[in-house]
């Protein structure tokens, strides 16, 4: 053997050495290493008490809004006891509330596979899908929620949401019915599902959803509000008057329940009072649209166009897309477009045609989503039947009308 191929050979047998003693010392210190000592009952039962302490700081920090530091005492909850579902639930909801979505899901996921056996999980994430517009996931988690506890009724009110923003009014009517019959006493489910009874304006059957939460609650003003519009549009003006009179008793100043209070005694043709609560809300609220489209539709039902016309346009100033604005301004233009179509004249028709052509323009501007679409597409209609009716007149006539 040559003297090259010895020293290799003596360079791999330290190499050899070296390694072996590296795997003797390495194994030698993990070896002398101390275990984890598990935690007692005791400590484990400590650690969950200043868990939930400092849960319950987050929580009242929470309270004023400082979602920061409500935060950070929810995560040393966390830190304290990693199994405290509690906390995952606020951690995710804080998140959510920051629209940190991607952080909201992680923490609502851990809190679900924690105890899958817990609904509020399923629920928090069901919302969370909910709030970005992902119906499936949504759906899917609140109908496992209802599986597993059905009587938790904020998976209800998940699922009538979804298909509220679906537009799907028969299946919202299917999920609210089944929440009322299993929580009967529940006023936000009476409350929520009469708000859509009134969209779909169902007024006897919303009539029948707040009554008992104005019974219940009689000094919450914005129900009674609501429940007076619904008398309203029921012609009960008499019982819509006494739910204002405990509201204006309460709030004087209270500018929705004078503005009822007003088209009321407009509908009654209590002229005179009507005059006098709209003054009062003038007085109150001199740059508030809404205000101005009562005036104009006061002046519009007692024949004083020209006035009603002059506080519809100031609406419109004021607040250029209100839809009931464009509604009310519509009315008008179509009140005296009939007026001029009666004088049987060719100037009274073309003037009536071009009055009609100005109403439509305005049914037109209604938003699809406007509580007031339904009848602005009728009223386009409507327009539309005339204008094609006086087009035809005025042809025979010899007289043409710009398009």
């Amino acid at each position: 053997m040559n003297r090259k191929a010895k020293k290799k050979i003596k360079a791999l047998s330290l190499i050899l050495a070296f390694g072996l003693l590296f795997l003797l010392l390495f194994f030698n210190c993990a070896s002398s290493k101390p275990a984890v000592k598990p935690l007692t009952e005791e400590e484990v039962a400590e650690r969950r008490k200043l868990a939930e302490q400092n849960y319950s700081l987050g929580a009242e920090i929470l309270k004023s809004g400082d979602l920061e530091r409500a935060l950070e005492k929810f995560l040393v909850a966390l830190n304290y006891d990693s199994t405290f579902y509690p906390a995952y639930i606020a951690v995710g909801s804080i998140y959510k509330r920051k629209r940190e979505f991607t952080q909201a899901e992680i923490y609502f996921q851990k809190a679900l596979n924690l105890d899958r056996k817990k609904v509020k999980a399923y629920e928090a994430l069901a919302d969370l899908y909910l709030s970005v517009k992902d119906y499936p996931r949504a759906e899917s988690l609140y109908y496992v929620g209802i599986t597993l506890d059905s009587t938790f009724s904020e998976l209800y009110l998940g699922l009538a949401q979804i298909y509220i923003e679906q537009g799907q009014p028969r299946r919202t009517d299917s999920i609210y019915q089944r929440a009322i019959r299993l929580f009967s006493d529940d006023i936000a489910i009476r409350r929520m599902y009469g708000d859509f009874l009134i969209k779909e304006r169902r007024y006897k059957e919303a009539r029948e959803m707040y009554a008992p939460c104005c019974s219940r609650f009689p000094e919450y003003i914005d129900l009674r509000e609501k429940y007076a519009d619904i008398l309203i549009n029921l012609n009960l003006y008499d019982s819509a008057l006494a739910q204002l009179s405990f509201i204006l008793k309460e709030k004087p100043d209270n500018l929705g329940a004078i503005l009822k209070r007003a088209e009321i005694y407009t509908k009654k043709r209590e002229t005179q009072k009507a005059l006098a609560d709209l003054k009062t809300a003038k007085r109150l609220a001199p740059e508030d649209a809404r205000v101005y489209v009562q005036s104009a539709d006061f002046y519009r039902t007692t024949s004083d166009l020209v006035k009603s016309e002059e506080e519809i346009k100031q609406a419109i100033r004021i607040a250029p897309d209100l839809d009931i604005a464009a509604v009310v301004y519509g009315d008008i233009l179509k009140v005296k477009a009939e007026r001029e179509y009666k004088s049987k004249t060719v100037a009274g028709k073309k003037a009536s045609y071009y009055l009609y052509r100005m109403a439509l323009a305005q049914y037109q501007k209604v938003p699809v989503k406007s509580l007031y679409y339904n009848y602005a597409e009728t009223e386009i209609e409507r327009c539309k039947t005339w204008m094609k009716r006086i087009k035809e007149e005025l042809w025979f006539e010899g007289v043409k009308v710009e398009e």
